[in-house]
């Protein structure tokens, strides 16, 4: 038959479409099998062995309407491997591609696993209908058996096409056990411990765990106020919400086996209001006659408020005090 650019060639027909032409074993069969047919759906072409000696073969050629040519579908199972303490739910995702022609219509491809004895698993959808040429996805809930030793698991899902059980596929993917004890180490990184904050700032914690970190808690004196679940993890603390003063801040970080780390408190100041100006008395936020009236009136005596240098008195160097912040 005629090779590439116009090249004249000749091709060998596998007629063992079942058989895995991407391994060495495919080699082995034989090609042009009598009773086999070489098949080209979207074509409308099958090519058909009914017989063959040493020195020829003899074929049926069909050629019409394109017809249905099935293939066995594409499964691939995801995460490959997934880390666990024994007792808990993986959850897989299992994607199915239909490789039948499109003569075909959509198939309904039915799921089957294989796992420890004793463990459980369910499908979210089961059978999972596939359009020709197009792929879609069924999650496998994994639960392993309380009892599981550290060990790697096979997590094996079988696929059939419910029209045509001959063809089929399948994947696998590890269930790792491992007893997870060891909580996660966290740290706040922000604000320092022992600042004065205003306004809105943003407390940041570090957190590190042997499998990961699942969450990250911030507290103010204890009580938990929001959480990131991703790092870098953040939380906008709005001061302006809380009186001034002293606050400390902390966090705690929990991972996938509910381990909890808590981290050393720091202690911050919040100061959002400014202090009032010496030789304002009257709280008016302006040092002017009316600050000097309340002055005069509480001359010689020892009130507090007009008592501007604390030296028990007020006299010429509260006056003097004044002067110097004096706005009019």
């Amino acid at each position: 038959m005629g090779g590439a650019s116009g090249e004249v060639g000749t091709q060998l027909i596998d007629n063992t479409p079942g058989s895995n032409a991407s391994t060495w074993e495919d080699a082995q069969d034989g090609a042009l099998e009598v009773g086999s047919t070489f098949a080209d759906g979207p074509a409308g072409v099958g090519i058909t062995t009914t017989g063959k000696t040493a020195d020829d073969i003899t074929v049926q050629i069909d050629v019409g309407s394109p017809f249905c040519s099935r293939a066995a579908p594409s499964v691939s199972i995801t995460p490959k491997t997934a880390f666990a303490n024994p007792g808990s739910t993986v959850a897989y995702s299992v994607n199915i591609t239909n490789n039948d022609t499109v003569v075909c219509g959509p198939s309904d491809f039915l799921l089957s696993y294989e796992i420890p004895t004793s463990w459980d698993a369910s499908f979210s959808v089961n059978p999972l209908p596939v359009d020709p040429g197009a792929s879609s996805s069924s999650s496998l809930s994994v639960i392993s058996d309380l009892g599981a030793a550290d060990d790697f698991y096979d997590i094996i899902v079988n696929v059939t096409n419910n029209l045509d059980t001959s063809f089929g596929g399948s994947d696998t993917a590890i269930y790792l056990v491992r007893s997870d004890d060891e909580p996660p180490e966290v740290s706040i990184t922000a604000p320092i411990d022992g600042s004065t904050v205003s306004g809105t700032v943003d407390i940041t914690a570090s957190a590190t765990d042997n499998v990961g970190v699942t969450q990250v808690e911030f507290l103010i004196y204890g009580y938990p106020i929001s959480s990131d679940s991703s790092a870098p993890y953040v939380y906008p603390w709005d001061t302006t919400n809380f009186n001034d003063g002293i606050y400390t801040i902390s966090a705690k970080a929990y991972d996938g086996a509910n381990n909890v780390g808590a981290s050393t408190a720091v202690t911050v100041t919040v100061g959002n209001t400014s202090p009032p100006k010496p030789g304002d008395i009257n709280g008016d936020g302006v040092v002017n006659i009316f600050d000097a009236s309340i002055l005069a009136s509480r001359w010689g005596t020892s009130d507090p408020d007009a008592d501007l240098n604390g030296n028990g008195v007020v006299d010429i160097f509260d006056a003097s005090i004044m002067a110097s912040n004096w706005e009019g």
